[in-house]
């Protein structure tokens, strides 16, 4: 081993162990540990003789494949020769995959090492991007890799899973390099922690993988770009550099079966209050009287939901699909003047997405009168899920923890190759290149927590607290520019828009139409049901601010109506 000094000329041998740059090199040892692997003296051997033995024949012979002890192996993202350079390669990995939990360690590195790794890059073999330099340890496509979150003060995941949260974890130290293999606490060891250790990845200014503690209203700098941990993370780990977020119910070829996470029947319910106004105040500023406790009562007017208002919901209500993931936060409707209900006497807090009463976890540093929430993730665990969401909120969309290696839109699949190389989990049979498939939002796809798609562009067109794009235009731009509708089609949302007055038995009323959010067919009180619109809503087209793909006979239908027609763009 060598030793440099500041003197570069000046170089010793010494028996002295170098020590390695701790974000390329992950210890053998971070597996042989694993007891009931009992890989010390099959695949990995001691094949170099200490320095005082001068016995040839107690040194073990290489009859097939095998590690020295003590060595070091590549980390995803290294630079590497073979696939044996990889910790996790394929020897490895076949052996690892045989631990059930029953033994020493976590979840988390039990998974990292049971899939392998393997020495490639972007470009394949033969393409003129491909330099044999620029090989590194990664994941293949299709490959599922773990990325786990902890709320502060806990020692397991921030997951509803009870195999995950079994064991406890260290989303800080780099195994061999902050704890040794004899610490007690070495089973809490996450060998991929060496992915980022070089990343400048900030747990205190909430960049990386610990969240504030839940209810605890814990100063924090807002503006922090926050899917940063999760996105260095991901790209290192895959080969293609590209990469999804898996769904909650698995896989990622999006659906919009995927996407069937609230309750229809309660959203008109939700929105009503925006809508309606009591009928006896003139400014419609401070309605809130008990002669409007019920909407369809003649005393309740229609209210006319200005687009500066309506923008403001939408962008809280789109937050729904990130309930689970991770590091996003929203703001407590309470802030916020645009999100008060308008016609409610009980109380004027919309219940959208997280109940009334339930405490933040957040508080603005610069400013202590803003307050945000976590999206914990879903489910039985009272420790998260306890009553904080509305009863609109049916199930979580994407996983808390688990991704998946990719191709990028616009990358061909050949006839033998399967769909799931695409991160959108779908080719188009046409141009047999990945595309989204129809009724599915394009923001979402492009969220920065969701894929690696929109990486390339600069983090200040990026919200920092939930990952979406500011401008709707700059969506519909990259979605035409990247191909990423297999239709050629985009459309807006359908929960806000000119649509019919409901009908409270006032004849000067019928058929009149006001700037409101959607209600449903109610007791076929409205037009909602006619031209459509709840069905394409129901379907999946929800938020105007976002664009959704569609069929090509879906966009000529909305084009022929003549006050939804400029809804529709044609990437064509």
């Amino acid at each position: 081993n060598e030793v440099k000094f500041s003197n570069s000329t000046d170089t010793i041998i010494s028996q002295t162990p170098l020590i390695h740059h701790n974000a390329q090199n992950i210890s053998i040892n971070n597996l042989t540990v694993f007891t009931d692997l009992d890989l010390e003296d099959d695949i990995v051997k001691k094949f170099v003789r200490s320095a005082s033995s001068t016995d040839d024949s107690s040194n073990p012979l290489a009859t097939g494949i095998a590690f020295q002890s003590n060595m070091c192996l590549r980390a995803p993202g290294a630079t590497c020769f073979s696939n044996l350079d990889c910790a996790a390669n394929s020897t490895l990995s076949n052996r690892a995959s045989s631990l059930d939990g029953s033994g020493t360690a976590n979840f988390y590195e039990r998974e990292f090492w049971s899939d392998d790794l393997i020495c490639s890059q972007p470009a394949k073999f033969g393409e003129a991007d491909y330099d044999i330099r620029k090989n590194r340890c990664c994941r293949d496509e299709e490959k599922k890799f773990y990325i786990p979150y902890q709320e502060n003060g806990e020692g397991h995941a921030l997951t509803q899973d009870s195999e995950k949260r079994s064991g406890d974890i260290d989303l800080s130290s780099i195994p061999g390099i902050d704890m040794s293999s004899s610490d007690p606490s070495f089973n809490t060891r996450l060998s991929q922690n060496a992915i980022v250790a070089n990343e400048n990845i900030s747990n205190s200014n909430h960049e990386g993988f610990i969240v504030a503690t839940k209810d605890s209203s814990t100063d924090e700098n807002i503006n922090a770009v926050r899917y940063k941990g999760v996105e260095a993370m991901a790209k290192k780990s895959c080969c293609s550099e590209n990469w999804i977020r898996n769904f909650k119910t698995g896989g990622h070829q999006w659906r919009p079966e995927k996407f069937n996470n609230i309750d229809l029947n309660k959203f008109g319910d939700k929105v009503e209050c925006f809508n309606y106004y009591d009928f006896d105040n003139t400014d419609g500023a401070t309605p809130k009287t008990s002669t409007c406790s019920t909407v369809g009562d003649p005393n309740c007017e229609a209210r006319n939901v200005t687009s500066i208002q309506a923008n403001t919901i939408l962008k809280y209500l789109s937050n729904i699909e990130l309930i689970g993931i991770p590091n996003v936060i929203v703001q407590d409707t309470a802030n916020s003047t645009s999100l008060e209900c308008t016609y409610k006497t009980t109380s004027n807090y919309f219940e959208g997405i997280i109940n009334s009463g339930e405490a933040a976890e957040i508080t603005d540093q610069n400013d202590p009168s803003k307050s945000y929430h976590l999206l914990y993730p879903k489910g039985s665990t009272t420790d998260y899920d306890d009553g904080q969401y509305s009863d609109l909120i049916v199930e979580q969309t994407f996983s808390e923890d688990e991704f998946s290696c990719c191709r990028p839109a616009g990358s061909f699949v050949g006839d033998d190759e399967d769909e799931n190389v695409c991160c959108t989990g779908y080719r188009n049979p046409t141009t047999k290149r990945c595309a989204l498939d129809e009724n599915v939002s394009v923001n979402l796809y492009l969220n920065r927590f969701i894929s690696s798609e929109a990486n390339n562009l600069p983090d200040n067109l990026f919200d920092p607290q939930t990952g979406y794009l500011l401008d709707k235009t700059k969506v519909a731009q990259v979605a035409c520019l990247k191909n990423l509708c297999a239709s050629g089609f985009l459309v807006e949302g359908f929960a806000y828009g000119k649509y019919q007055i409901r009908d409270s038995g006032n004849a000067d009323i019928k058929n009149k139409e006001i700037d409101r959010f959607i209600e449903g067919p109610v007791d076929n009180k409205m037009g909602d049901a006619e031209r459509g619109i709840w069905n394409y809503f129901s379907d999946g087209l929800r938020w105007n601010n976002h664009y959704y793909c569609v069929t090509q006979d879906v966009a000529t239908a909305i084009s022929s109506d003549e006050e939804l027609g400029n809804k529709v763009i044609s990437c064509d």
